[in-house]
């Protein structure tokens, strides 16, 4: 566990999920023993900032450690478990993962949980790679309640654009991946404007 931290220190210096489509969660666990950092920022703003830093235990568990920047003197931690009850096979079986959010019950939304479903649709075309998309349906439960959803539409291999909603905001931007182990997110939500960097790897 202490490497985990580490790391996430270094990542957050730097410039660092379970999974997500932008913030709320689908059912695609992160592979054994690899794990994925992200850092996301609003533009113009020191607060409204989150790290994630997500590692795959095993075959069916994920953890995240999780930070979020609510002022320029205010950062709370906390931590993310997730567990995959089944995966997703493209256009004949959807993914089903359940988990909990904020585990230490200190941000701004608090401890919630979830149930999340996700369906591959494939798309063959001449530039998206063949790659799937991603229709994400499920709901929150505890201190934040409600359904959501999230979609993710490949136009190549190596962008795509992302649409959610979490029961509060719409949020929708575009992924840019420059190697397979990177991506740039550049997003929209109410009149703010959000980027993220993220990079993924095994130890």
């Amino acid at each position: 566990m202490r490497y985990l931290f580490a790391a996430l220190t270094i990542v957050s210096a730097g410039f660092c999920s379970a999974d997500y489509v932008i913030t709320v969660p689908n059912a695609k666990k992160i592979l054994n023993q690899e794990f994925k950092a992200d850092y996301m920022w609003e533009a113009g703003t020191k607060a409204n900032v989150r790290t994630w830093l997500a590692y795959g235990l095993n075959q069916d568990f994920e953890i995240a450690l999780t930070s979020e920047t609510v002022s320029p003197r205010d950062t709370i931690c906390s931590f993310d478990l997730s567990y995959s009850i089944a995966y997703p096979f493209v256009n004949k079986i959807p993914g089903l993962s359940v988990g909990m959010i904020d585990g230490c019950n200190s941000s701004r939304d608090g401890r919630h949980f979830y149930l999340a479903t996700s369906y591959d649709v494939g798309m063959v075309g001449q530039y998206n790679g063949n790659t799937p998309m991603t229709v994400v349906l499920g709901g929150f439960f505890g201190s934040m309640n409600g359904p959501f959803v999230g979609v993710t539409i490949p136009y190549t291999e190596t962008f795509r654009m992302l649409v959610e909603h979490d029961t509060k905001h719409i949020t929708a931007g575009f992924e840019l991946k420059p190697a397979k182990e990177a991506s740039i997110r550049w997003m929209f939500r109410d009149q703010s404007v959000m980027w993220s960097v993220g990079f993924s790897g095994s130890f």
